[in-house]
């Protein structure tokens, strides 16, 4: 379900910041633009989309003057209400680049297709969340809060004397929350992925363990080392893995579906000493690895 702003809800955004000089030039205007995001026939929507429709609010109020003063600013800013209320927020960028963006915008340099695409390419990510993720040969939580132990931490190869060969992979993680994301249910998912190269194996066997899953909801301190006040996770997921080749694994950390982190792995094979036929030609071959 959309939400949308309603006049009186930019009348207030226009209100609130530029007090000293707000004031309604046109109330009918000012309807119309909210009411541009709905625009349709028939069941056909001129704007599908969360950012069209944030797009074509923000020109239809930067690019008049329904307002005494503040048409651009209230114009982002109702733009950015609308975004963040339907629970795609903007990532925080330089005051400059935002300005430009809305005199291109108001000024016809930028239509409104274009206006979408920049909102849509400068949303909030969930990668934005992300303070760190690690891949660990062994991590558990401690028994305080927030403090988890490990041993072979950020872990980018193995190397193994055989396979197949069974091991415990874990990736540990810390995500910080924002305000709307209290109150709801947020999943986590870790899973595994072979990085194709041509015809080459699988790197892993295949199984039911492939992807685990967690499910924390924030909560909120007030702590002001927290950020938004609220509690950040701490995560440490396993994954069983059985590997059966040389290769390269990719273990994806996912929230609600959108990617937190692709973190890479190398797979290879300690070469056999005793095949080798001399001590010398083992390094040899080690080296022509490198």
């Amino acid at each position: 379900m959309i939400h949308y702003l309603s006049a009186e809800d930019v009348i207030q955004i226009n209100l609130r910041h530029c007090p000293d000089s707000s004031g309604v030039v046109d109330r009918g205007g000012v309807e119309g633009a909210c009411g541009r995001p709905l625009t349709g026939f028939e069941g056909h929507e001129e704007y599908p989309d969360v950012w069209s429709k944030a797009a074509v609010l923000l020109h239809g109020i930067a690019s008049t003057q329904y307002f005494t003063n503040g048409n651009k600013r209230t114009g982002w800013l109702a733009a950015s209400a609308f975004l963040l209320a339907n629970g795609s927020p903007l990532r925080i960028s330089p005051m400059i680049s935002r300005e430009a963006f809305v005199v291109a915008v108001a000024t016809g340099v930028f239509s409104v297709p274009q206006a979408a695409e920049w909102f849509k390419e400068n949303r909030e990510r969930a990668s934005d969340l992300l303070d760190f993720a690690v891949l660990a040969l062994h991590a558990e939580e401690g028994v305080q809060n927030g403090v988890w132990n490990g041993s072979d931490c950020n872990l980018a190869g193995v190397s193994l004397g055989g396979i197949p060969h069974a091991m415990p992979l874990h990736i540990v993680f810390r995500i910080k929350w924002r305000k709307f994301d209290l109150h709801k249910i947020q999943e986590i998912t870790a899973s595994l992925h072979t990085v194709s190269q041509g015809t080459d194996p699988a790197v892993f066997a295949t199984g039911k363990n492939d992807m685990v899953l967690d499910r924390t909801q924030p909560v909120q301190t007030g702590h002001r080392n927290h950020s938004n006040g609220i509690m950040p996770y701490i995560g440490v997921m396993e994954l069983p893995l059985v590997l059966v080749a040389e290769g390269r694994i990719r273990v994806v950390l996912r929230l609600n579906g959108d990617v937190l982190a692709s973190l890479p792995l190398d797979v290879t094979l300690l070469p056999d000493f005793s095949a080798a036929g001399s001590f010398e030609s083992a390094v040899r071959t080690l080296l022509d690895r490198a």
